[in-house]
């Protein structure tokens, strides 16, 4: 389970942070890992490419990311989209652990108005990993606002998509708008920037555990590179 101890919180999108309630100096890139899951709720992925297989990916994150003891958020729409029907709670199949935070978000970016940033402070997480549902607006707009703010981004390519769109001219499909912000994930726009993607399999949570971690035991890293390797090698069937 994640190191995290205090019981799940609903951070409140009306108790808006200005500036100077994030650290001056800004993250550190080289602290703990956060796994971001955004949006990852009933009606979200209606109609969203490869739905199933991508919610089977963000689930396996979740998992691996508990047992290495890297925090998991949950990043939330507070008013999903307009073109969405749903309940808004999580999916069926993922279940938000004790401990974790939830963060409900009422735009796009998940940092806008709401705690997510002082979270990530008390956590000492400074390189994010995404993943969730949306890609073009929720999980490129949060990408975007925590590089802005000086985060490490790693966007899972394989654990995050979108539905097809229309403008009435031209349709682009849910897979082609992926593979766009992924290009966009592995270009940043500045030197100092550090956004990358890699897919699942190549996700390394036991990198970004500190030593003086006492959550973390020498049983959970071998747990966690087994797991690894079993997904780089499923082997025989038989």
């Amino acid at each position: 389970m994640s190191a995290i101890t205090s019981p799940s919180v609903d951070l409140d999108p009306d108790d808006e942070l200005d500036d100077t309630s994030e650290l001056d100096s800004g993250p550190d890139a080289t602290g703990r890992a956060a796994l971001l899951v955004i949006g990852m709720q009933q009606g979200n992925l209606d109609g969203c490419w490869q739905a199933e297989q991508v919610t089977a990916t963000v689930s396996d994150l979740i998992d691996r990311a508990r047992l290495a003891s890297v925090p998991v958020i949950w990043v939330n729409d507070l008013n999903p989209p307009a073109s969405v029907t749903g309940s808004g709670e999580l999916l069926s199949s993922l279940t938000c652990g004790a401990g974790e935070y939830v963060v409900l978000k009422p735009y796009r970016d998940g940092f806008e108005s709401t705690g997510l940033a002082d979270s990530l402070a008390t956590l000492g997480s400074g390189t994010l990993f995404l993943c969730g549902a949306w890609s073009h607006e929720s999980v490129r707009a949060t990408m975007v606002g925590a590089l802005s703010r000086g985060y490490s981004t790693v966007l899972v390519e394989d654990a995050h998509t979108a539905p097809s769109r229309h403008d009435g001219t031209a349709t682009v499909s849910g897979e082609s708008i992926v593979s766009v912000v992924n290009m966009i994930a592995a270009a940043p726009g500045a030197p100092a920037q550090d956004s990358s993607t890699m897919p699942c399999y190549d996700v390394n949570f036991t990198a970004f555990v500190h030593t003086d971690d006492t959550a973390v035991g020498d049983e959970a890293l071998a747990a966690q590179e087994q797991a690894q390797d079993e997904a780089l090698d499923p082997g025989d069937d038989d």
